[in-house]
């Protein structure tokens, strides 16, 4: 990881997983993480 967030940007990060889980499950939620740290590495 080569970037460095916020604490109000980990906090986002954090809800947007949890409500992902809630809507999607488990799985999608963690695809959507990997790919959403994967377009930070390319910024």
């Amino acid at each position: 990881m080569s970037f460095k967030l916020s604490a109000e940007a980990e906090e986002d990060i954090i809800a947007i997983a949890e409500q992902g889980v809630r809507m999607f499950g488990a799985g999608q939620a963690k695809r959507y993480h990997n790919e959403l740290f994967a377009l930070f590495d390319l910024i």
